[in-house]
């Protein structure tokens, strides 16, 4: 701020509120073109942040794409092996299965034809008590 020195001239109580005023718009005009300055520099700054944060959300955005892109095709590919070794042990285990069944049904014939020639054709009935008591 500059001081002002009055001479004879400027003296008067109108000469000292003139030169007040023109002060006063010079200073007000001098805060309204810094706030302009600080304004326009704002909002270059928010402009600038806001392109950095746009490309930084593209950058992750297509990061991420990628990522699950590789993901997936892993999980794919993954359940096709899976769904292949599963074809391949229900069928192994399919036919363990049924080989057991013969062998089982053919033992049980074997049981049954062998107590089949044991059976007497005469009918038993048991009249006897149903203890032993030491006998």
């Amino acid at each position: 701020m500059e001081q002002v020195r009055l001479d004879a001239t400027e003296a008067t109580l109108a000469g000292v509120q003139a030169n007040v005023a023109t002060q006063m718009q010079a200073m007000q005009a001098a805060a309204t073109a810094a706030a302009a300055a600080q304004s326009t520099s704002a909002a270059a700054a928010a402009a600038e942040q806001a392109a950095t944060l746009t490309s930084t959300v593209s950058n992750m955005t297509a990061t991420m794409d990628t990522r699950i892109t590789g993901v997936l095709r892993s999980l794919s590919s993954t359940s096709v092996a899976l769904r292949g070794s599963q074809t391949a042990g229900a069928s192994t285990l399919t036919a363990a299965v049924n080989q057991q069944l013969r062998a089982v049904n053919t033992s049980l014939a074997s049981v049954t034809v062998a107590l089949t020639g044991k059976r007497s054709a005469a009918s038993h009935m048991w009249v006897g008590s149903c203890s032993n008591h030491g006998k």
